[in-house]
């Protein structure tokens, strides 16, 4: 599973660009909900790339993937946060600062959603209760 990265979701101005680092922990943080979601049955499973580096591009097909992965977060905690999708594989118009800060917005809503589902034990109906604390086991 990815590891959580508090995501940047201040960016305030036209001239923020977006690093090999920034796209690394979007979709490593969509990632680690992806797991999360998908083990529990909320959404399908997907693979994003997370290793980019200063000399990769992200191409219009692993974008695409990045917001469906987010979408799909998206629909499965009824989130009314904006995605931004580009028109016609012109990627640019879907990294403006308000888009990149939505996508990163809604992972943190997302996480702080689920963050308590990765280790929720789960309870049966019909199961005996005695009084005692439950353990899980």
């Amino acid at each position: 599973m990815s590891e959580w990265i508090t995501p940047v979701t201040d960016r305030a101005d036209a001239t923020a660009r977006m690093s090999y680092e920034d796209i690394n922990r979007i979709n490593g943080n969509l990632q680690y909900l992806n797991d999360i979601g998908s083990a529990h049955g909320y959404i399908a499973a997907a693979t994003l790339k997370c290793d980019y580096t200063q000399d990769d591009f992200i191409y219009y097909d692993e974008w695409m993937i990045t917001l469906n992965v987010a979408s799909a977060i998206k629909s499965a905690i009824d989130s009314d946060i904006e995605l931004y999708y580009p028109a016609l594989k012109k990627t640019k118009e879907s990294f403006t600062w308000y888009a990149i800060n939505n996508i990163e917005s809604l992972s943190m809503t997302a996480y702080q959603k689920w963050s308590g589902l990765e280790s929720a034990k789960p309870l049966y109906s019909g199961e005996p209760y005695s009084g005692e604390a439950y353990t899980g086991a």
